[in-house]
């Protein structure tokens, strides 16, 4: 019965790594569809948009960046926030969006673009690995156990 529980248990944290990895694939996609297909353009980063920093302090930046598209401006909020502000108001900056879809937009960096799949697809490695060492060297454990 330990064994099926076990079993069920090691399913189960699978089950969620393999989410995280579905998700961390779209974003990686999304990125890599955006870099390869998008256009590119120059935006300036026109304000700093303060929001808390998700520990009940203060605060951390993320850019306001507009940029224009056959003479429409566009405007987005880049997509990791921090501080110090990683851009100043006024600042130039690279940007990538689709063109089907203009309101789809970037900052072209590593930082804004690549990341957050980065950081995930490493995460997702090491909990893999490690949940899944843990596991099995549980279940080969619990049967010497037993025996004895």
């Amino acid at each position: 019965m330990n064994i099926l529980r076990n079993a069920g248990t090691l399913l189960l944290v699978n089950l969620f790594v393999l989410i995280m990895v579905a998700v961390t694939l779209w974003l990686g996609a999304r990125a890599y569809r955006l870099s390869t297909d998008g256009e590119r353009t120059t935006g300036l980063v026109v304000s700093l948009v303060e929001s808390g920093d998700g520990e009940g302090g203060c605060c951390v930046y993320s850019p306001l960046v507009e940029f224009s598209v056959n003479g429409r401006p566009m405007r987005f909020e880049g997509g990791n926030a921090s501080s110090p502000p990683a851009y100043r108001v006024g600042q130039q900056v690279n940007v990538v969006y689709n063109p089907t879809k203009p309101d789809e937009a970037s900052i072209h960096s590593f930082y804004e673009m690549w990341l957050v799949p980065t950081i995930l697809g490493i995460t997702d490695v090491i909990l893999f690995v490690v949940l899944n060492w843990i596991f099995i060297a549980q279940m080969r454990r619990r049967p010497q156990q037993e025996t004895a």
